[in-house]
């Protein structure tokens, strides 16, 4: 099973269950990817939380139930898994932007979240530049700090930890480090943004930032780790102008589906170079396996 037909029974599953309890990790278990990869991939594909979904679905569905049928909103309410009306109350007002009450008159405007269906679409031709490759093994000294797997990118939790390691200099000693491989090493002279899938629980990882490490003290604050060889699909000539969600977007909606191989990490690499120049270019590295 490829994993964007796992990604549709996991929605299967989440439509099927939305009057009971739904746990992400249940849901994930539909999916063929991990609960990591299964938050991170939808929140790309989609622009939303799993978290966000449901609910969005159950007052959609509750609004329906309001208009159509001779339910009491405290009815609805538990229905839809609210302990309490006032809870609903809330929750239904910031989504449709009228109270229950109101939405049971004939000619309220209401929002609708419609159910997904996901699709692999011919759109664009987008052409993407990438090279597989076997690595061997290697260490990296990085450091690390946990951030949330959907939330990252809307909180900034990522570029402040990236500003904080420029400005005390971290990213500095790090490259310090990479000068220390060869000059042919595809890591040379580089940092990179790791998105760490064995560090996840409760919704969140560490994210690392890094370097190829090869000898010499490690300091205060940084830890070092080995990284098994990996088939490696690199995707070139990523510019920093570009938004990396739709970056990101391209390369889990056009390029795993049809690839015959399943992500397992996330590596963004920086070659060292002046970042606000127009023409930097950055690499994407994914780590993945062959699909069985």
């Amino acid at each position: 099973m490829d994993w964007v037909t796992g990604i549709q029974k996991a929605i299967d599953y989440m439509e099927e269950n939305l009057l009971h309890d739904l746990d992400v990790n249940e849901i994930a278990k539909k999916s063929c990817v991990s609960n990591f990869y299964f938050q991170r991939i939808f929140n790309v594909l989609c622009g939303y939380s799993i978290a966000e979904y449901i609910r969005n679905r159950r007052l959609t569905l509750a609004a329906l139930d309001l208009q159509t049928k001779n339910f009491q909103v405290i009815d609805i309410a538990f229905k839809y898994g609210y302990e309490t009306p006032e809870s609903f109350s809330r929750a239904f007002m910031r989504f449709h932007g009228v109270t229950p009450s109101d939405a049971k008159k004939s000619g309220a405007a209401l929002k609708s979240c419609s159910r997904l269906i996901i699709k692999v679409v011919l759109e664009g031709g987008s052409i993407m530049d990438y090279k597989i490759v076997d690595k061997p093994d290697f260490k990296i000294i990085y450091k690390g700090e946990r951030v949330r797997v959907v939330d990252d990118a809307n909180t900034k939790e990522v570029p402040k930890f990236w500003d904080r390691c420029l400005c005390d200099k971290t990213v500095a000693k790090l490259l310090d480090f990479s000068r220390k491989a060869s000059h042919d090493d595809d890591l040379y002279n580089t940092t990179f943004g790791m998105a760490d899938p064995d560090t996840f629980e409760d919704s969140s990882y560490i994210y690392k930032i890094g370097s190829l490490y090869i000898d010499g003290d490690v300091p205060e604050g940084f830890l070092t780790q080995d990284i098994p060889a990996h088939t490696w699909i690199k995707f070139t000539s990523v510019s920093l102008n570009d938004n990396y969600l739709d970056v990101f977007k391209k390369i889990f909606s056009e390029f795993f589906p049809t690839s015959g191989y399943t992500p397992l990490g996330q590596f963004e690499v920086f070659p060292e170079s002046d970042r606000s120049h127009k023409d930097y270019l950055c690499e994407i590295w994914i780590p993945a396996k062959k699909k069985e």
